[in-house]
């Protein structure tokens, strides 16, 4: 059985390549040519970037730290 459409988010993104739900509650995505993690809240609403990175490739939360892959 096929998902239904839940919402969008705002900002734009180069090249969404991972995401995650930060310690905080907000979603982390990781926009390669953005060069860098941004945040959004579950709203949808776009909030300063976390980090500036070459080439975010992959993230992850353990133990309320995110940790970011560079490619």
């Amino acid at each position: 059985e096929a998902g239904s459409f839940l919402r969008s988010i705002g900002g734009e993104l180069g090249d969404p390549l991972d995401v995650a739900i930060a310690p905080d509650g907000n979603l982390l995505v990781s926009d390669a040519i953005g060069k860098q993690v941004v945040r959004f809240t579950l709203e949808g609403e776009p909030l300063p970037p976390l980090v500036s990175v070459e080439t975010p490739f992959g993230m992850t939360v353990v133990d309320g730290v995110a940790y970011v892959c560079e490619h």
